[in-house]
């Protein structure tokens, strides 16, 4: 009882209790390549009564903070906040498990995953308010125009293979927003003011590039309406698709 919690301890911390009882330390995060705790804790003669060791695989949440953070996953089933800052989330991990990456309206800097598992990992965006919790809608690749769901997530199969024929169907380069618009536009009818998700997958790159589509003054998409937020680094073949988004 007499400790209630230890925030952003660091090594060489001393945490006190003034009360006799249980302890219970729980650890929510490691990140920047920290692999593992060690602790111990000893009364105030120097006794040591309880001692621990906890590795990464055995921490299930974290929280990015402000700042350009590296947060590695570890084993097991992960739940990953993003906050403000230029991050990346590392999934790696010896057994696949069902990790979920959220996106939170800290986000306004673009992310980086690597070793994502498609079909078993799963992006969140339903702590922002660009959505609002519709499912996610997906666009095959050389598709016809389709109508926009507002404050969903819409998932192009295929940048390079878009809606009709010239050079709007192609994406030549996924981080400008003037050619990204462009394809977009053409996919889309859009109504002024609607906002949401849109993630376009780079096959030939092997990644998938997620862009928040802020609210257009008008029925046109131009590259003021978008921002680029996210990137799924190296999933292979298998584009992302909207089974790999949380509802």
């Amino acid at each position: 009882e007499g400790i209630a919690s230890a925030v952003n301890a660091a090594f060489g911390d001393l945490v006190t209790a003034s009360d006799d009882g249980e302890v219970t330390f729980t650890i929510t995060s490691l990140v920047d390549g920290i692999t593992a705790i060690d602790a111990d804790v000893t009364d105030d003669e120097g006794t040591t009564n309880v001692e621990f060791s906890a590795a990464a695989g055995a921490v299930e949440g974290t929280l990015g903070a402000d700042g350009n953070d590296t947060i590695y996953a570890g084993e097991g089933a992960d739940l990953i906040f993003l906050g403000d800052g230029t991050n990346t989330v590392d999934l790696t991990e010896t057994t696949s498990a069902a990790d979920v990456v959220h996106f939170t309206n800290a986000v306004d800097d673009q992310q980086t995953i690597v070793s994502f598992a498609i079909n078993k990992d799963t992006l969140d965006f339903n702590g922002m308010d660009l959505t609002d919790g519709e499912a996610a809608v997906d666009i095959a690749a050389d598709a016809a125009t389709a109508e926009f769901g507002a404050g969903a997530v819409t998932v192009f199969a295929n940048g390079a293979d878009g809606t009709g024929s010239g050079d709007e169907s192609v994406i030549v380069d996924y981080t400008d927003l003037v050619d990204v618009a462009a394809f977009i536009e053409a996919g889309l009818d859009i109504g002024s003011g609607e906002e949401g998700i849109v993630i376009i997958n780079d096959l030939a790159g092997d990644d998938a590039y997620i862009y928040a589509l802020d609210g257009t003054a008008d029925a046109n998409i131009t590259s003021a309406d978008l921002d680029l937020i996210g990137v799924v680094s190296n999933i292979g073949s298998t584009p992302l698709d909207a089974n790999d988004i949380v509802a």
